[in-house]
């Protein structure tokens, strides 16, 4: 998921380039209208954390573009990718470009999050 604070840099395609450049591909592609309970669903963690969570309200309200990528270790490529995003385009603890699963399980989540409306 591409978040808003990237959208407004303009890095969209910086974004695409450096995952392609990493050896993924992008195989689909849709924009999904973010609703504050996603928060709940995709960080569930720190929902329950007031500021995290109020901060977290930057996502709401946007169309936001949702890749799905394939590759060799895709899940753990696209990590790495997303960690060297962060540190060259931003330095905040909430508004971190882009969101990428941990793992095969929270990749199943997540597909359910932005892909289901009977979560």
């Amino acid at each position: 998921m591409i978040k808003p604070d990237a959208i407004e840099k303009g890095l969209v395609g910086i974004i695409e380039k450096k995952f392609l450049d990493a050896g993924l591909v992008i195989i689909f592609r849709t924009m999904v209208r973010f609703e504050e309970e996603m928060i709940f669903f995709l960080w569930p963690e720190i929902y329950g954390l007031e500021y995290i969570r109020k901060n977290m309200d930057f996502l709401v309200g946007h169309d936001l573009p949702i890749w799905i990528l394939k590759g060799d270790n895709a899940i753990a490529v696209a990590d790495i990718v997303k960690r060297a995003l962060r540190r060259e385009y931003s330095n905040s603890p909430i508004k971190t470009l882009v969101h990428c699963p941990d793992s095969t399980e929270e990749f199943k989540r997540n597909i359910v999050i932005f892909f289901n409306k009977n979560r």
